[in-house]
């Protein structure tokens, strides 16, 4: 939909995030230790599990700190086109006594944006919650998913999955910000039901006594908007009017 009065359409992006953990609980929740962009979980003197944000391609094994980062920036997003590499998420996988372990998280993402060309408008900061609900499942035969890998997989459940964009007007176009996580799909209802979801949920596997990493991507489109339907779509809260800034 063209409206004569759109202007110059921005065509490239940085963008900045700032990622960490919050509002975990766990059984038990002393045993969950938060340091932002990672958390553990396990027995003292016994294995530990955990989840990072960052590259863990270097883990030893005991300091799962080593790559942790939850700040990423993503540099040359082109407006509509393909996506583009941003953070990663690890779930660092070992059997533990089954009566331990994180029941659910959030991962708080704060956003920024800023136009690299034209330059001159930014947009953010964001906040960004993705609510995950985790099954840590017992390793014995029987009592697991049918497709596991592993003897028995883990299970992480998106609650909110329809959080993985937004939308924003800008000198008469409509832009949206989508997260892509990489290989996440919907679970079987064998697996919702252990993790406590309905059926149809969203989320992942992970296998035991490895790494399975979570690559996510980002990507910007922009289409023309007239006037009345801005109005329109900003009146159905469907788009941000605020939070964006133009540089002097």
């Amino acid at each position: 939909m063209g409206s004569a009065h759109a202007g110059t359409m921005i065509t490239e992006w940085k963008l900045t995030a700032d990622a960490a953990f919050q509002d975990e609980t766990g059984e038990p929740l002393a045993d969950l230790i938060n340091n932002g962009d990672y958390i553990s979980w396990g027995l003292e003197g016994g294995n530990y599990s955990h989840l990072v944000i960052g590259d863990q391609s270097g883990y030893d094994g005991t300091t799962p700190a080593a790559n942790a980062n939850g700040h990423t920036e993503v540099n040359g997003i082109m407006t509509n086109g393909a996506f583009e590499d941003a953070a990663t998420l690890t779930h660092v996988n070992n059997v533990i006594a089954y009566n331990t372990s994180l029941t659910s998280v959030t991962i708080q993402d704060t956003i920024s944006l800023e136009a690299v060309s034209p330059a001159g408008f930014s947009l953010g900061p964001i906040v960004f919650p993705l609510f995950i609900e985790f099954q840590e499942t017992p390793n014995t035969e029987g009592t697991c998913v049918d497709d596991s890998i592993s003897v028995c997989d883990d299970i992480f459940v998106l609650v909110n999955p329809e959080n993985l964009s937004f939308s924003f007007v800008e000198d008469g176009y409509l832009y949206t910000v989508t997260l892509d996580l990489g290989d996440t799909s919907f679970l079987d209802d064998d697996a919702c039901a252990l993790a406590g979801a309905e059926s149809g949920c969203q989320g992942f596997l992970t296998e035991e006594n490895t790494f399975t990493t979570l690559y996510t991507s980002v990507a910007i489109t922009a289409e023309e908007v007239s006037e009345p339907a801005m109005l329109g779509l900003l009146g159905l809260g469907l788009v941000f009017a605020g939070l964006r800034r133009r540089k002097a």
